[in-house]
């Protein structure tokens, strides 16, 4: 899923699927989202929502100017060096 489409829903990110406790019930070909999840205390958790936090506001902008709802360019995605 792009990055927009997934902030834009929510979606929780697979790699932090395993072993999370659904807490409502998911339609067959939804897309699971931190709303339907009992999340987990975990760093990976805390880094995965601060890195959403801090760029939501940049992929939303881009939506806005350019009138698209497709993957954001390369530069709206952290880098890990």
């Amino acid at each position: 899923m792009p990055a927009a489409d997934s902030l834009a829903c929510a979606g929780l990110p697979i790699g932090l699927a395993h072993g999370v406790k659904i807490t409502r019930q998911v339609a067959k070909g939804q897309a699971v989202t931190w709303n339907d999840i009992a999340a987990p205390d975990s760093e990976a958790v805390r880094v995965r929502r601060e890195m959403e936090a801090a760029f939501a506001a940049r992929i939303v902008k881009y939506i806005i100017k350019t009138n698209t709802y497709n993957t954001a360019p390369i530069e709206l995605v952290p880098r890990v060096i």
